[in-house]
């Protein structure tokens, strides 16, 4: 069988896909975007980075090739991504989701040590406390950047159910999660459920918000929070575990579940977006001790099993689904749902 071109620049493109995010790491870590927001000549660039002038056009031009920054009549200036996402201060900021993922190269530069040896190669010092918290900072801080759309997106498929009471963020990292569902549903509460480095957090970010409340504990013990929820958060957290330890989470939520609640499982599935789906899974592989990325029909299939109806997988715009569960039926039908987003029922 011969080799044809369209096979070798295949391989060719996948070898040097890196070269991508490369030039976004070094764009995002100069601040490049929030410099161009009003415009600027190359002199004025290279003024304020201190650069050389052709290496730095050279970069500009790669940044316009990738559809960032723009040039008319010698002015560079951000395209709209840039200005919605890449510039600090800025609701929508994404430079620190950005500078996460090139923090995580040194782990996958592990990848093939991990496949011979079947576990996680690099790990953080337990007993280095100040790295930790500088990490958990920096995690916490991507996450918060990532998952607002998202989060609004699940949000408003509750828009014609009347929303009181409780809400659960299990695994609350950020608590994006719960700020959204409290800016529709104002009249909930929420509680923060995480590690106590986590917690530490999120009270310095919440500090001034009465309907935010806390809970210091590990999810994968038995859950000592008293009383039950009207809503249950699972945003991401599924990935990070086994199937045994999957299982006690899901379990353990149903058991502070409300008769008519709604548990959210919002993560990446098997079926929907399937090669990031993949490759988070590997880099669950290379980061945690037993993390992986299930399919939805597991998930539903497990939920369905122990007496939960659910809403099956629904796909939403970009690599993440979500899968929405209740005790009975009747809630689910208050859902605004599409159903050209279903990918499992």
């Amino acid at each position: 069988m011969s080799t044809s071109a369209n096979d070798i620049q295949y391989l060719e493109d996948l070898a040097t896909s890196y070269w991508k995010s490369e030039v976004l790491f070094s764009a995002v870590e100069m601040d490049i975007f929030s410099n161009l927001q009003e415009g600027a000549t190359l002199h004025e660039i290279c003024s304020i980075f201190k650069c050389d002038p052709d290496f730095m056009k050279r970069f500009l031009d790669t940044l316009i090739t990738l559809n960032l920054i723009e040039l008319s009549n010698g002015i560079y200036k951000n395209c709209k991504i840039a200005n919605k996402c890449l510039i600090k201060d800025k609701e929508m900021y994404q430079g620190g989701s950005i500078l996460w993922r090139k923090d995580l190269k040194k782990q996958w530069e592990c990848l093939t040590e991990t496949l011979i040896k079947g576990k996680r190669i690099h790990y953080i010092p337990e007993d280095d406390e100040n790295e930790l918290i500088k990490r958990n900072r920096k995690y916490i801080s991507a996450m918060d950047a990532v998952i607002k759309e998202k989060a609004r997106s699940i949000v408003s498929m509750f828009k014609n159910v009347s929303l009181e009471g409780l809400i659960l963020d299990v695994g609350a990292g950020s608590g994006a999660f719960s700020v959204e569902f409290l800016k529709a549903f104002p009249h909930m509460n929420a509680t923060l459920f995480d590690l106590e480095n986590v917690i530490k957090i999120d009270k310095e970010r919440y500090h001034d918000v009465n309907s935010i409340g806390y809970h210091v504990g590990n999810i994968l013990e038995e859950w000592t929070i008293e009383g039950e929820f009207d809503i249950i958060i699972l945003s991401n957290i599924i990935h990070a575990y086994s199937e045994t330890e999957v299982a006690h989470i899901l379990n353990q939520s149903i058991q502070h579940l409300t008769k008519d609640g709604y548990m959210v499982i919002h993560d990446f599935f098997m079926e929907h977006s399937t090669l990031k789906a993949r490759l988070s899974d590997l880099n669950m592989m290379i980061n945690t001790y037993n993390g992986k990325v299930f399919s939805g029909k597991w998930t539903c299939d497990h939920l369905e099993k122990v007496g939960m109806r659910t809403s099956g997988l629904i796909s939403l715009e970009g690599d993440t689904g979500v899968i929405i569960a209740t005790r009975t039926s009747k809630p689910l039908e208050s859902l605004s749902i599409e159903e050209k987003a279903k990918i499992t029922k």
